[in-house]
């Protein structure tokens, strides 16, 4: 939820008065940067003590676990950003071959993700990006950047 409240940002700063085709957000590189930012808000101490109201000690306790766990997701995100970006260069080079063959040879390959045995169906399909925003994945792997810089100064300009 606090990724995906980190896009409208960008829809807001649109002036009303441009044509509509001209209503568009910055590049999709910085508004997954800052969604990113915000997602990343439920392994943040401070923020989850003095706006989820979280206990202090419990907050404590997550502060200490936060290097970690943000590591351990980064680690999955990466395997899974690394099998759909494969799978869609796939879709496009070989338009006609199974497609759920090659999405369950990508979940086996990045994921270590066994297709269950006798599946058949077209769980690839279930992919919004490929639909609405096609050669996407990669943007979410280089938006991870971003938020790391932009957290360090805005930590730097609340503690100055």
């Amino acid at each position: 939820m606090l990724h995906e409240s980190g896009t409208p940002p960008y829809d807001a700063g649109i002036r009303p008065r441009l044509p509509w085709l001209l209503h568009e957000p910055a590049h999709m590189l910085a508004t997954e940067a800052i969604a990113m930012l915000f997602g990343r808000l439920v392994r943040d101490a401070a923020w989850l003590a003095a706006v989820a109201a979280f206990p202090s000690g419990e907050a404590d306790r997550l502060r200490a676990a936060a290097p970690q766990s943000q590591a351990g997701a980064m680690l999955v995100f990466a395997r899974l950003g690394a099998r759909d970006d494969h799978f869609e260069r796939g879709l496009y080079e070989q338009p006609t071959t199974t497609h759920d063959r090659r999405c369950g040879t990508s979940s086996s390959r990045f994921q270590l993700v066994r297709r269950p045995d006798g599946r058949h169906a077209p769980d690839w399909a279930a992919k919004i990006h490929l639909a609405v925003a096609p050669v996407y994945y990669q943007n979410y792997l280089y938006g991870e950047l971003l938020p790391r810089k932009l957290h360090a100064r805005i930590q730097r300009d609340c503690d100055g």
